[in-house]
């Protein structure tokens, strides 16, 4: 009897172990993504690569508009574009990781649809997208006091050290009150009591201040660049121009606004991306020139 619960217990723990080394493997490579759609994982892919050295001086970032113009480097340029659902911390600490990786930049280009600075990590995505990329010892220096209030209202933050829960496209379920539903799979509230806001969040603004920091620490210049636009998302400019003055990136934001390309709805799959690759391939090329402007 005792050989056999030695042997059960043998068999169980291995097995413990090996679910959780494949989990390591799913989330650490790309082999089984065009499967299975693991959430989130270009943002591991990005990371990735924002670790390696490299020798080009314009680092793209940008959100999922801004990674279907620009979803590999060309001869110039190498993006780490992702998706809105990392918010802009994410993109400081992508940021921070090509810096830290000793690379140099002359420019750094934010790819943003005006929507997408709303994110204030309290959507649905937040856990697969934020927290399973970066809530962990290597990027928990980084977050502010008013990022950790945001996110410790997510409950169940701890189980993700363990790899076969971060494998998983589970995520606990928490209350999104005084929704405000501007994309097609994201929830977004405001329910800190804080000022209100159309377009950039108070997270956003935090950390694109944090950006501008790093660029005269790094002596780097910053454009932020608007991708096309459905003539059905168009923004208030004068809530919009009020809401970037909170930013250090005041003239960074006037070339954005001056560049604001609203087109037809017909050439979005879904108000947002945008349909036939000739048309995206066209306002890459159009981007591509604003960036050398």
């Amino acid at each position: 009897m005792n050989k056999f619960l030695k042997k059960t217990f043998f068999f169980i723990t291995t097995v413990i172990f090996s679910i959780q080394i494949i989990s390591v493997a799913y989330i650490k490579t790309d082999f089984f993504y065009g499967i299975l759609k693991y959430p989130g994982f270009e943002i591991y892919s990005a990371l990735n690569k924002s670790k390696l050295k490299s020798t080009k001086k314009i680092l793209i970032l940008g959100d999922s508009v801004g990674y279907q113009l620009f979803p590999d480097d060309n001869e110039y340029c190498i993006s780490l574009a992702t998706n809105q659902a990392l918010g802009i911390p994410g993109n400081y600490f992508l940021l921070k990781n090509y810096l830290n990786a000793g690379n140099s930049i002359e420019s750094l280009i934010i790819i943003y649809r005006p929507y997408s600075f709303i994110n204030n990590l309290n959507n649905k995505l937040t856990y697969h997208y934020f927290l399973k990329p970066f809530y962990n010892d290597e990027y928990n220096q980084y977050f502010t006091k008013k990022l950790l209030k945001q996110i410790k209202k997510i409950p169940n933050k701890n189980y993700l050290v363990i790899p076969s829960i971060k494998a998983t496209s589970w995520s606990p379920s928490f209350s999104i009150n005084k929704k405000i539903i501007f994309e097609l799979t994201d929830e977004f509230e405001n329910t800190n009591n804080e000022k209100p806001y159309n377009y950039l969040s108070p997270i956003s603004v935090q950390y694109l201040n944090m950006i501008k920091d790093l660029s005269i620490k790094y002596n780097f210049n910053i454009k932020l660049l608007p991708p096309p636009i459905s003539v059905n998302k168009k923004i208030k400019l004068d809530s919009f121009q009020n809401e970037t003055k909170e930013t250090n990136l005041t003239e960074e934001f006037k070339y954005y606004t001056k560049n604001l390309n609203y087109i037809d709805s017909k050439y979005f799959e879904d108000e947002i991306h945008l349909k036939n690759k000739e048309d995206i391939n066209y306002h890459a090329i159009k981007i591509n020139k604003l960036i050398f402007e």
